[in-house]
């Protein structure tokens, strides 16, 4: 009864190696190889570089993950460009006002002034800051004067502006004479220009017009059509204009038609004419000069790339055989559509030597599949980048190289070749296996044999 069981169980085993074996070795027929690892794209113009890379790869699965990095390089670009940025202070009377602080207007814009120098200077390199004070006594350009040129010297700067301060003032307020001149003294070699306006007071005049102290008369209507032509002209010469206006007292009789005179030259806060606008009391001025116009003159050195949008699209043949899988994305909200096949990234700014990084995976669908054999994959179809500039001009690029993959036939058990049986390392340990057993088997079928005949 024992014999019979002993062959009863080496008939199964064998009959398990003859089945499990072929079955084993069969079941992936196909192996993952990487065909291109890695593209990158550089494009000067708008200052992005991007790298699509086969970033890790399980050929036994059959799957990839892929890492998209665009990088913003538009900071390494400003740094070699040379920027120019004028101070344009009001030098009338009413800048010795004293304040609630009990110091004169003048001496707050002298300290707010320098503090923005210092951090300038301690965040750029590659800025030049000149000194311009303005009054109006002869309706004339002659009326603003350049107490210190460009240069990037910041002690000569620092001591420029402290003698603004000690200077004596001149009657008349001719805000035009000291842009205009800030205008024409920029040079040939300027690729981003500034001009920081800083006054206390309505225009009385404006270069060849005069109008007293009354905006509401003729010229004083001239005196701000003047003023409106001359800031209109810096967005076509690509000037940025960063205008503050204080000192304004809702109790004076004139302020109802002095606050529609600047928003007719100004514009509002929330809708400047150009640039940015303040009209702030005389308590915000260090706030505003050190933080708030250092942060609007850092967004025009450092200018991001807002509104970005990102679509990765995918050809319906890879996604026929692959499952796709989003893993990470480090900046904005992300989707994926599958009826246009894309997965897409919105991200409000994009900032200079920022980046933007996402991961996802393809997964074959059937290793068994022979018919994957030697297609090539696309790992996507295509990116496309789409965002606006300073100028909120629209730009997109698109990038249609792609690393890729395809699938090869793996080795399986061919007893017709010359080379003989192959086996893998599964198929060995299945071998090793039923040898044990056998043995096994044969060992007890012996070990009985004994005990039989010594009874």
């Amino acid at each position: 009864m024992k014999k019979r069981y002993t062959k009863i169980v080496s008939a199964l085993i064998v009959m398990f190696a003859i089945c499990v074996i072929p079955v084993v070795s069969a079941q992936n027929k196909t192996e993952l190889i990487i065909e291109k690892k890695a593209v990158e794209k550089e494009y000067n113009e708008e200052n992005i570089h991007i790298t699509k890379e086969i970033t890790k790869m399980d050929k036994e699965l059959g799957a990839v993950e892929v890492t998209v990095k665009i990088e913003n390089k538009e900071a390494k670009q400003v740094e070699n460009k040379h920027v120019e940025i004028w101070f344009v202070l009001d030098n009338s009377p009413s800048m010795n006002t004293k304040t609630t602080s009990g110091e004169s207007r003048k001496a707050l814009v002298t300290s707010s002034s320098k503090e923005l120098v210092n951090k300038l200077f301690a965040g750029y390199s590659n800025v030049k800051v000149g000194i311009i004070k303005f009054s109006g006594a002869s309706s004339s350009l002659s009326d603003a004067e350049i107490i210190k040129n460009l240069t990037n010297n910041k002690d000569e700067l620092l001591s420029s502006i402290d003698s603004y301060n000690n200077g004596h003032t001149t009657n008349g307020t001719n805000i035009d004479a000291g842009l205009t001149k800030a205008i024409n003294s920029f040079t040939e070699d300027a690729q981003k220009k500034i001009i920081i306006l800083i006054t206390d007071g309505i225009p009385t005049s404006a270069i060849e017009i005069s109008n007293g102290n009354d905006i509401t008369t003729e010229n004083g209507v001239r005196v701000q059509n003047k003023m409106i032509e001359t800031i209109n002209s810096m967005s076509s010469d690509n000037i940025m204009l960063i205008s503050l206006m204080t000192g304004l007292n809702p109790t004076d009789a004139s302020y109802e038609n002095d606050q529609a005179a600047i928003e007719n030259m100004y514009g509002t806060e929330a809708n400047p004419r150009s640039g940015k606008f303040y009209n702030i009391s005389d308590a915000d001025v260090s706030t505003i000069v050190s933080n708030n116009i250092f942060n609007d003159v850092a967004e025009v050195l450092n200018i991001p790339k807002k509104s970005v949008l990102i679509e990765d699209y995918f050809e319906e043949e890879t996604l026929k055989d692959f499952n796709l899988e989003l893993l990470t994305y480090n900046k904005g909200t992300a989707s994926y559509d599958e009826e246009e096949n894309k997965i897409s990234l919105n991200i409000d700014e994009f900032n200079p030597e920022d980046e933007i990084v996402f991961t996802y995976t393809l997964k074959s669908k059937d290793l068994s599949n022979k018919d994957i054999i030697k297609n090539l994959y696309r790992t996507n179809k295509k990116i496309t980048i789409s965002y606006n500039d300073e100028n909120d001009e629209q730009h997109t690029i698109n990038v249609e190289e792609s690393p890729t993959v395809k699938f090869l036939e793996k080795e399986d058990i061919n007893p017709k070749t010359g080379d003989g049986l192959k086996l893998n390392a599964i198929d060995i340990i299945i071998i090793g296996a039923i040898l044990l057993l056998v043995g096994l088997i044969s060992y007890i079928e012996i070990s009985e044999k004994k005990k039989n005949k010594n009874k």
